[in-house]
């Protein structure tokens, strides 16, 4: 009956090692279950930190794009401004001096053409004046030749005839006289509208002059008003090219926050539910092993009571079988919860290599 009681002790040791070292590990896993949790948090709480910190990151960069948007803008703005001013500067001073060039131009021909005029005229009197003296002794004589002719007609025929002749002479000779006046007059008004043509050919020239400076200052003027336009257009396009970047590249940076945004609450909630289930089991666990820790201590008090009852030897031998079996169990639960975890493991792991790709892509703006 000695080696029974000593067998049963030692099994009974046996068994209740294997249960303290079962509940050892148990409560060494359940301490580094907590450790990994805690470290989860503190990975999420990370994630939320740099989550945070892009979204002010793109927000700055946004402002900053804006401000150099608008430096640029306002540079743009005041450059053609300026170009504008000096436009309408150079415009009012080309007219100004067209202006003057004319008046000067108008103020030389009304002098010169008085000075010609004068000339002329001048020229005019000076070649008329003597024709018209020897036209006046002309006539004078011519006068006087009557005269002499009326008072001597009651002469004889001979000296009327030989007076009538030298009067005849004296008559051909002072209409040829006349003759030579008139044609030289003649040509005299011929050579002044002459001059008359080339004055009013020389003003046509000025007129024409003055209109081809205008036609090619107008022509300036568009050119310079069509830069202008082309420059306003091309400064448009580059805004609005400028724009439309601008907006792509915050559209594509929001739908990457929005989506690390999407993954960190789809992690939250899947650490709210494994922390939900890991504590309950956690509880099932700390139960179970304060419930096999009571359980060995009354077996270890029924045994000692009871060492001799074969019966409840059985008994205990069967619940020991259970509590095997429970213990089986909780390992199986606690395999459930190691796979559980790896598999978070990997989930945050991807979607801290999926973060970190996307940032390198956004820092070397690929799509």
């Amino acid at each position: 009956m000695s080696r029974v009681p000593y067998s049963l002790d030692r099994r009974l040791e046996q068994f209740q090692f294997k249960v303290q070292q079962q509940i050892n590990i148990t409560d060494d896993q359940l301490n580094r279950i907590s450790a990994y949790y805690q470290t989860l948090q503190k990975d999420l709480t990370d994630y939320q930190d740099k989550l945070n910190r892009l979204n002010i990151r793109a927000t700055q960069i946004e402002h900053t794009k804006k401000g150099r948007v608008n430096c640029k803008s306002a540079e743009k703005k005041t450059k053609a401004s300026r170009l504008i001013n000096d436009h309408e500067k150079r415009l009012k001073e080309l007219s100004e001096y067209y202006q003057k060039q004319k008046e000067v131009m108008r103020e030389d021909f009304e002098n010169t053409y008085e000075e010609i005029d004068k000339m002329a005229q001048q020229r005019a009197n000076d070649k008329v004046k003597p024709l018209e003296v020897e036209i006046k002794k002309t006539i004078n004589l011519i006068n006087k030749l009557n005269d002499v002719a009326t008072q001597n007609k009651n002469m004889n025929n001979s000296e009327d005839e030989a007076i009538e002749q030298d009067v005849g002479n004296a008559h051909e000779l002072e209409m040829q006289r006349i003759a030579n006046l008139e044609a030289k007059l003649e040509d005299h008004n011929k050579y002044r509208l002459e001059m008359l043509v080339e004055e009013k050919n020389r003003l046509t020239e000025c007129v024409n002059l003055l209109e081809d400076m205008e036609r090619n200052h107008i022509t300036e003027m568009e050119h310079l008003k069509i830069d202008l336009d082309n420059i306003d257009v091309k400064y448009r396009e580059q805004v609005k090219a400028r724009k439309s970047k601008q907006h792509k590249e915050t559209s594509k940076i929001k739908r990457a926050i929005q989506d690390a945004e999407q993954q960190v609450k789809s992690l939250q909630k899947s650490l709210h539910r494994t922390e939900k289930r890991q504590r309950e089991e956690m509880q099932k666990a700390s139960e179970t092993s304060e419930y096999l820790r009571t359980e060995l201590i009354a077996v270890k008090k029924r045994v000692s009571q009871q060492r001799e009852n074969d019966n409840e030897i059985s008994e205990h031998r069967n619940q020991l079988s259970e509590l095997n079996k429970m213990l089986n169990d909780r390992e199986q639960i606690l395999l459930k919860m190691r796979t559980d975890n790896e598999t978070l493991k990997r989930d945050i792991a991807r979607v801290t290599q999926d973060k970190i790709i996307a940032k390198r892509r956004a820092a070397l703006n690929i799509i």
